[in-house]
């Protein structure tokens, strides 16, 4: 046996043993802790058939690091008596087989058990395989910093679940000239992506999923073509690494693709009825499997249609002429597994996932007619999210699993856009644990979640550490599994309290946050919250009569339990307060009480999302409560109510300014914004509300008002042969935002209403003219999804700045391109 304590690096390992001077680090353990742990010294001896293996080093590096962590020293084995011995090798029968591109290792390979015996003691791990090795010692490292007692309870492991997928995040840096990729800093890049692939073994994957294929597919394309080239070229530098750590890796994207220009070379069509639509579809992964033969599957989604810049996509499954969904899906499954498994003996891993939940991805009928006899099972895996919608929150489990003998994942989603941007804490780990045993004991042979560092500080990596933990055994006591997590973060004293205030999270954001009547919607439990707090219509245009239709709405649904409603959201924010009071107060008991810091200020920041939310569905609903009734009772609450929202908004701004806006985005307020301008009107004379509302523009109107704008603009530019061309933008739209673009300096300030935030992939401005004149928009791109329009022209009142809107009605995200231009008058 060789003895080896190895780091992290991108290539091939040297197998070497050195002396880890123990560290301080902000997860230290407490000082009761550290007297019975310090000054334990490590070793770990590996067998010389694994001494070569990098997933065996990652996990090497993985006991290593909770070692350090634990305030361990780590030492050669040869160097005397050690406190903590650890041998790792292959069990009986056992080989350490090479690994093989698509071919997934069994469950007896990924397994282990852990035994420990004699004076002193020495723990053993025997392992089916290279991988079973890699993650006995990654068991060993999660038992040093989640537990108090040494040496671990003897175990023997496989996983539940035989496969197990996490998403990586992988890019190459483009270049304006060919070969159109920055190859050094791209390998930058993979260092980064190599240290998720070794996250990846010490959390327990055996495959890794990645977007975006496009950046990987040939294109018959000036540009993107030889980009791709090079792409593929550092892509099989990846696999490698993958494949040296022995994990799977697949590459996923949104389909259907295409370039135009491809579509005119062939003579196809955008019609499910056409062969050689399927056969481009087919020729695209031909290429790629092809010419990189080292990929181990490919990934693919259809739910969502996202084009990419000059990359055009269609919905394949929704068509115009009428043909079924059903029918549809079958065709693109089929023509992915032909050429991905039939062609190139690959693996096929098919989101089912949808933006509706009257689809395949949620309704067992529509699922059941889709995954006919006529789709192949070989090396498919259909991917299905535990939930019906696209949350958690009021939702009920998936019941499209075990639905065909297709093989299926299940897809736990850790974290949601209300949790990036403006929603207080969530820790849902008792529905992904019931969604897991659900979709197991429906048939479920593989799962799938996100890929992180299991030790930040941070919440997510909470909820991922007790996700990828269930994925092993989903009927562990989750409990069990949060105080593990919770006594490595915050330290043993304060473990048990930590682990349940966390698994009420969960209740008090459902509760707190949702509004009873309106969040039994299945897609959207939360509709007056997205990247900040919704305006629907379009307020610019129609004074915000859009909004307060979609906040009736909202009125309407709880209306039937509006009391509950009003008094759930009070209850559970109240009771979040006596949370975070209670865990302020005995967190200051601890030892090291700075351990738990990064928790209050979470905690915080959910108290203030939890207050601002609270007062604004109070006031709207106490508005339209009196609006219907004119009773002075209920007058004097809505009074109340918007005079709370009116202050809560003022703080919430101040709060979410000093937190940044990564977590609370407190310049997406205009929801609010708008309701308090109607309601303080209304408040004195509603009815003067709904008259004066009632003559604004609805969204066709709107529509038409930007069209006919549109049109008028395009008229000008085209009668003005020396209109001068300001600028031009091309990027990608995803429901409502404003450019503020300085004339001047041609600097840019984006603000971000509605949908996910707009991209920028080009701006191109020349210098401000001057003289009088007035500025046009004519749009190349994105007119069939929505418009772009003028809302202010640069003044010295406004700091010459020239607002454009963008506006995009449609669902995802939509390729935009359009040029500004100036008429002198």
């Amino acid at each position: 046996m060789v003895s080896v304590p190895i780091g992290y690096g991108y290539g091939p390992y040297r197998i070497e043993m050195h002396r880890f001077a123990r560290q301080a680090t902000t997860h230290a353990s407490t000082k009761k802790e550290r007297e019975v742990k310090e000054n334990r010294r490590l070793s770990v001896r590996i067998s010389n058939e694994l001494s070569n293996e990098q997933a065996v080093a990652v996990g090497v590096a993985a006991a290593r690091d909770a070692a350090v962590a634990a305030g361990w020293s780590c030492v050669p084995a040869d160097e005397g008596a050690v406190d903590v011995a650890v041998d790792v090798c292959l069990g009986e029968g056992a080989v350490a087989a090479p690994m093989v591109t698509a071919t997934t290792p069994t469950v007896t390979e990924q397994g282990y058990t852990i035994r420990t015996a004699g004076r002193p003691p020495v723990t053993r791990v025997e392992a089916g395989g290279v991988l079973g090795a890699a993650y006995g010692l990654c068991r060993l490292a999660d038992r040093i910093r989640t537990t108090e007692a040494w040496p671990p309870a003897d175990e023997d492991r496989t996983p539940a679940f035989e496969q197990r997928f996490g998403f990586i995040h992988v890019g190459f840096a483009s270049k304006a000239e060919a070969p159109y990729v920055d190859v050094d800093a791209t390998r930058a890049i993979f260092e980064g992506c190599i240290r998720q692939l070794d996250t990846a073994v010490a959390i327990g994957a055996t495959n890794v999923l990645h977007y975006d294929t496009q950046d990987l597919v040939p294109w018959d394309h000036p540009v993107l073509g030889p980009r791709s080239a090079a792409c593929r070229e550092l892509y099989r530098e990846l696999i490698e690494a993958a494949h040296a750590r022995n994990l799977r890796i697949h590459p996923m994207g949104d389909e259907m693709l295409y370039l135009p220009s491809e579509l005119e070379k062939i003579g196809a069509t955008l019609s499910t009825d056409d062969p050689k639509l399927w056969e481009m579809l087919k020729d695209k992964y031909r290429g790629l499997l092809r010419d990189v033969p080292e990929i181990d599957g490919i990934a693919t989604r259809i739910g969502e249609v996202i084009p990419k810049g000059d990359i055009m996509a269609w919905d394949v499954i929704h068509t115009s002429d009428d043909r079924s969904l059903e029918g549809n899906y079958r065709r693109f499954v089929k023509a992915m597994h032909d050429v991905v498994v039939g062609e190139f003996g690959k693996q096929l891993f098919h989101r089912t996932w949808s933006v509706s939940t009257w689809e395949q991805s949620s309704v067992p009928e529509i699922y059941e007619r889709t995954f006919t006899d006529e789709i192949p099972t070989e090396n498919l895996i259909l991917c299905i999210k535990t939930t019906v919608g696209d949350q958690w929150q009021w939702q009920p489990l998936n019941p499209t699993f075990g639905m065909t003998k297709h093989d299926t994942a299940a897809t736990v989603e850790t974290g949601r856009a209300q949790d990036y941007f403006s929603g207080p804490p969530d820790f849902a780990v008792e529905f992904a644990q019931a969604g897991l045993e659900w979709a197991l004991e429906h048939g479920a042979v593989a799962a799938t979640a996100g890929i992180r560092d299991h030790w930040q500080d941070d919440l997510f990596a909470g909820m991922e550490y007790a996700t990828w933990q269930l994925m092993w055994e989903p009927y562990e006591p989750v409990r069990d599994i949060v105080a593990g997590w919770a006594r490595a973060m915050i330290g043993g004293a304060a473990a048990d309290r930590v682990a349940d205030l966390l698994l009420e999270l969960a209740d008090v954001y459902r509760e707190g946050f949702h509004i009873r009547g309106v969040s039994y919607n299945t897609w959207e439990p939360l509709r007056h919250v997205r990247t900040g707090y919704v305006c629907l219509g379009n307020p610019f245009l129609d004074g915000g009569a859009g909004q307060r239709r979609f906040l009736r709405d909202q009125y309407l649904m709880a209306r039937p339990e509006l009391e509950p409603a009003i008094r759930s959201i009070d209850e559970y924010t109240t009771r979040y307060d006596g949370l975070l009071e209670s865990y302020r107060g005995w967190i200051e008991e601890l030892p090291d009480p700075t351990r738990g810091e990064w928790l209050e200020r979470i905690l915080a920041r959910g108290k203030y999302a939890l207050h601002i939310n609270r007062a604004y569905v109070t006031a709207f609903l106490r508005y339209f409560e009196y609006e219907d009734s004119s009773d002075e009772a209920r007058r004097t609450q809505a009074v109340d109510a918007i005079a709370a929202l009116t202050d809560e908004l003022a703080l919430y701004r101040e709060r979410s300014a000093s937190y940044g806006s990564s977590y609370m985005d407190a310049a997406n307020v205009q929801g609010i914004v708008e309701f308090l301008k109607f309601a303080e009107k209304g408040i004195d004379d509603p009815e003067a509300v709904k008259r004066a509302m009632a003559g604004a523009p609805d969204e066709s109107g709107v529509k038409r008002i930007l069209d006919e704008r549109l049109a008028s603009d395009a008229e000008l530019i085209d009668s003005t042969p020396d209109a001068y061309l300001f600028c031009t933008w091309r990027g990608r739209v995803d429901g409502r935002d404003v450019l503020r673009l300085s004339v001047e300096d041609g600097s840019v300030v984006q603000e971000h209403y509605l949908g996910d935030p707009a991209g920028c992939e080009e701006l191109v401005a020349n210098a401000a003219p001057t003289g009088n004149g007035r500025y046009a928009v004519r749009m190349n791109l994105g007119d069939h999804r929505g418009r772009v329009h003028i809302l202010d022209a640069p003044t010295p009142a406004n700091g010459m700045v020239l607002s454009i809107l963008l506006d995009d009605h449609r669902p995802g995200y939509g390729s935009y391109e359009f040029e500004i231009h100036w008429i002198a008058e």
